[in-house]
């Protein structure tokens, strides 16, 4: 049985984690967004897990340009600026996967898609089964029998691996290798590749089927229909440049040994004092026995005397609206966050795990007591907003604004030393 390598598309799976969490950040005790850090770092971790790789690598794309912008200077000119969060994410994860044992690889002027497609290659021509996971289209072009796509499902669905039977009849193609031609026909948007203005991928894929390449379907221009000739006409001055740039390349030399990537789950300090930095407690599990080093220790996190007046105030008020519904109208054991959702403004408290009670902040709900890891995630879903009124109500009785008192018959939360 030949033995498998995983590669991950790096990039693609940072941008993953960014969409995820944008709506509802992530952020830890510091105020800082941990979404992309924790995303990714759980993601890998799940995959080692499920999929027990017997290797496993991470690409990324290098900062600056590659070749296709040397060759066609307007690649990719269309898209958004990058997110600065995504921009100071790379150094971060380079590190965490440095402390997990996984090689990361980046060669300057290539893309993340190269490195990939060249390693997969190589490792195929080893004797290995190798597996590239991203949901990006462009790589069904290098499937074949020892070298698949394992696609991440959508918002917590299943993964998807593709082999060369399941390329083929997605596109209706004989090789994979013609999903070249199916990009270079219907163009890129997202990376602003040319393609043939009004032809598909449906059709594409017809025309793919019937006449095996786009050089076969320039061949047989006139068995087109007026239209469709009419089209590849006009396209005829950059089509041979869009195939080029949508090919991955497969030859670049990847100054890495196969060995290197061997999956070692033997993780040391290292790994746990990176765990401790960034607050991955509920990650912690994937460790082991590794135990972080002194250094990598931090203090407690809740300090109440840091914490403005009015976001203690608002706290409390928050943490009693939750005992008011909780003995109302509310079916025990709903987390609170059921009713809470989309609201913000609670100083971020890491809750049960780091020694803290909801009676400090006025809420001494059994419920809230007997469920600490949902506490947990409930407060860590609240963005910090010191200072500022909950997105989408008004101050009121239950919800005052910064220097505003509660109403009358609404009892204020007791917070030790804000007597």
């Amino acid at each position: 049985m030949r033995e498998r390598i995983y590669f991950i598309d790096g990039h693609a799976l940072i941008f993953k984690m960014y969409y995820a969490f944008l709506r509802r950040p992530m952020i830890n005790s510091k105020g800082a967004d941990m979404s992309i850090l924790y995303g990714f770092t759980k993601y890998i971790l799940e995959l080692i897990a499920k999929e027990k790789p017997d290797y496993l690598a991470v690409a990324f794309d290098p900062p600056g340009g590659t070749f296709r912008n040397e060759m066609f200077p307007e690649y990719k000119a269309n898209r958004a600026e990058t997110p600065q969060l995504v921009i100071d994410s790379l150094e971060p994860l380079r590190e965490i996967c440095s402390a997990l044992n996984i090689p990361t690889l980046m060669i300057k002027g290539f893309e993340a898609d190269d490195v990939i497609g060249s390693m997969a290659k190589r490792c195929a021509s080893e004797g290995l089964d190798v597996l590239m996971v991203t949901p990006d289209k462009d790589y069904g072009q290098l499937v074949e029998e020892h070298i698949r796509q394992y696609k991440p499902g959508k918002a917590g669905g299943d993964d998807q691996i593709l082999g060369v039977g399941e390329i083929c009849s997605r596109y209706g193609i004989k090789s994979p290798l013609q999903v070249i031609d199916m990009l270079a026909i219907c163009g890129d948007t997202a990376d602003n590749v040319p393609g043939v203005k009004g032809v598909g991928e449906v059709g594409a894929g017809k025309l793919i089927a019937r006449y095996g390449s786009v050089q076969g379907i320039y061949d047989h221009l006139d068995e087109l229909s007026a239209k469709q000739k009419a089209m590849f006409e006009e396209a005829s001055g950059h089509i041979s440049l869009s195939r080029e740039l949508v090919t991955i390349k497969t030859d670049i030399e990847v100054p890495v040994e196969t060995a290197s990537m061997k999956v070692n789950t033997s993780y040391g300090p290292l790994a746990a004092d990176l765990f401790e930095k960034y607050e991955f407690t509920s990650l912690k599990k994937y460790l082991g026995e590794a135990v972080a080093s002194e250094s990598g220790k931090k203090e407690p996190v809740l300090d109440v005397s840091a914490v403005s007046a009015a976001a203690i105030r608002k706290a409390g008020a928050l943490f009693d609206h939750c005992r008011l519904l909780w003995r109302g109208n509310i079916p025990a054991g709903r987390p609170c966050r059921d009713r809470l959702r989309g609201r913000r403004g609670l100083p971020l408290f890491r809750g049960h795990s780091e020694g803290f009670r909801p009676d400090h902040l006025g809420c001494g709900s059994n419920q809230m007591r007997g469920r600490p890891q949902e506490d947990d995630e409930c407060l860590r879903s609240l963005r910090h907003r010191d200072g500022r009124r909950t997105q989408g109500h008004q101050p009121d009785a239950l919800h005052p604004g910064p220097g505003e008192e509660p109403q009358a018959g609404f009892a204020r939360s007791h917070i030790p030393g804000n007597d």
